[in-house]
């Protein structure tokens, strides 16, 4: 074998090209100008005489796993060679099928659509000196897509565009618990943060973090850095987890400590009003208006209402669970009640929700009218009549900027109920539970669906079929934490009959009952079927 090796040399490899280079289009930008006039290594081995049988043995190391980066990849090589070619690939085939999901979702609709679970679980890449390659729930795309090398890490948090539903509803909580952990770590940054910039107790969360070595959190845009919802749409996900794995000390040394900081800067944030009720001033909504003159257009943004009412629920239950009096919970629950209702707009079908206290409808960046839907949980289909009256109202009035019309498919239109043709179908469409369990609450209406092993609030598996004349069957639920089950009932007019695994107990409901609540436990499995 003949070995030649290049050091500092340029236009190696295949040239990258694009029509256009910088800003494409939203979320796009193209620099390959930069990479392609880079200069680079490069090892070209030549086989003399090529054997009928041979092995090509490649370490890739880099910065990230050593400094000394050729050293760590003469060690893996080393290392190979003595394991052998064969035992190395029956290791990693070992590695595989352990990785492998053990209950993996998985949904169909008629024979052309089918949405799975990731069928493998990603290693943990977290490492204790930082974090290595991407972590959970970044919304702005990776550059890697793009073939950018502009940074050592592929994304960056926007903290006010997060959702971990979908994620949760695949059962994927595996990979959620490294954005619950680099939220936990930021803690004692976001405290110094709320005292340094707010003077107040607690912790205040950023518009933006980059998983790097930091003193103190980046302040990336002041302007939008004072959505005081962030606090609870960083925190939810941690909560989330909770609620999907019941794990009570990942309750109480990763989500607890977030949860109280969290809540207690937003109570001491909130300011009384003559009109008895709590309000939120200043706040930003998230993207418009910016800081205004006498904060004409800053106070009580709904989506920081709606957070902040989630966020001191979840605080306060969490303390419960815990048994930590703190002497705040019965105060946060307090506070919750007392917030100003959500702002409201007049117009000719009738009020609609608006993003800020006194301001008309425009085109919305993110759909904050409807926070309370997609973000804080507070509106859906167990909501009073006149509630979602007028949030499907919001909704048909609703104008958002396209590169964010997304919105509408995988989190408003599926958790209200309302279908819409050749809609993209979303894990929410087939399963919603936030408030109680509702089976198929968004779905076409024509075809077979199969669902199984979604992932509910509380613990619950449920499968679940919708026959193509529209009728639900074989209603299956496993309870992995046992509690209360509630779900909205398919078959309101007809009896309904709850049966555990091996026909232990049996619980009928007669006809008329909005939803199906019975008592389960850890392991059980249980079915539901209308007589």
């Amino acid at each position: 074998v003949q070995v030649e090796c290049s050091e500092g040399v340029r236009h190696l490899g295949t040239p990258l090209w694009a029509p256009q280079e910088g800003r494409v289009d939203h979320g796009i930008i193209k620099r390959y100008t930069p990479i392609n006039e880079s200069p680079g290594a490069a090892a070209t081995a030549t086989l003399v005489e090529v054997p009928q049988r041979f092995t090509v043995l490649a370490a890739i190391a880099t910065t990230h796993d050593d400094l000394d980066a050729a050293s760590a990849a003469m060690q893996m090589l080393r290392e190979t060679g003595r394991l052998g070619a064969d035992a190395l690939l029956s290791e990693r085939c070992q590695e595989r099928a352990q990785a492998r999901r053990e209950i993996r979702a998985s949904v169909r609709v008629g024979t052309d659509f089918q949405l799975l679970a990731p069928e493998i679980v990603l290693p943990r890449l977290r490492r204790p000196d930082g974090y290595y390659s991407d972590v959970p729930l970044c919304t702005v795309l990776g550059t890697k897509l793009w073939f950018q090398d502009a940074g050592l890490w592929h994304n960056d948090f926007h903290f006010n565009e997060l959702r971990a539903e979908s994620m949760l509803i695949l059962g994927q909580t595996d990979e959620l618990l490294p954005y619950c952990e680099l939220v936990r770590n930021l803690l004692p940054m976001v405290e110094e943060n709320a005292h340094d910039v707010y003077g107040l107790p607690g912790g205040m969360y950023p518009l933006v973090h980059f998983p790097l070595r930091t003193r103190g959190i980046c302040h990336a845009n002041l302007t939008w850095e004072q959505d005081i919802g962030l606090n609870g749409l960083v925190s939810k996900p941690l909560w989330l987890y909770f609620r999907h794995t019941g794990d009570v000390e990942y309750l109480r040394q990763t989500a607890w400590p977030v949860l109280e900081s969290c809540a207690r800067f937003c109570r001491a944030y909130l300011s009384e009003g003559e009109d008895g009720y709590l309000h939120i001033v200043p706040t930003v909504s998230p993207e418009h208006w910016g800081l205004t003159a006498d904060f004409e257009r800053n106070r009580d943004c709904l989506s920081a209402l709606t957070l902040v009412k989630y966020l001191f629920k979840a605080a306060a239950e969490a303390a419960e669970i815990l048994g930590v009096d703190t002497g705040e919970a019965a105060e946060w629950l307090r506070a919750a009640v007392r917030l100003v209702p959500y702002p409201t707009c007049q117009t000719d079908e009738g009020p609609v929700w608006v993003d800020v206290a006194g301001a008309p409808p425009i085109e919305y960046n993110v759909p904050v009218p409807l926070a309370n839907v997609f973000w804080g949980d507070d509106v859906g289909l167990d909501s009073a009549p006149e509630v979602l009256t007028l949030a499907r109202r919001t909704m048909q009035q609703l104008r958002i900027w396209k590169p964010h019309s997304g919105y509408m498919d995988s989190c408003i239109r599926n958790r209200l109920g309302v279908w819409k043709d050749r809609a993209t179908l979303q894990p929410e469409n087939f399963l919603v539970s936030y408030q109680s369990i509702h089976i198929f609450p968004c779905v076409p209406p024509e075809g077979e669906i199969a669902m199984e092993n979604f992932a509910a609030e509380g613990g619950f598996l449920v499968s679940a079929v919708r026959t193509a004349d529209g009728q639900v069957e074989d209603l299956r639920i496993l309870s992995r934490l046992g509690g209360l089950c509630r779900v909205a009932n398919p078959w309101p007019h007809r009896e309904v009959v709850v049966e555990s695994e091996g026909a232990d107990s049996v619980v009928a409901f007669v006809p008329g009952q909005a939803y199906v609540e019975f008592a389960t436990q850890p392991g059980c499995g249980y079915e539901i079927c209308a007589r």
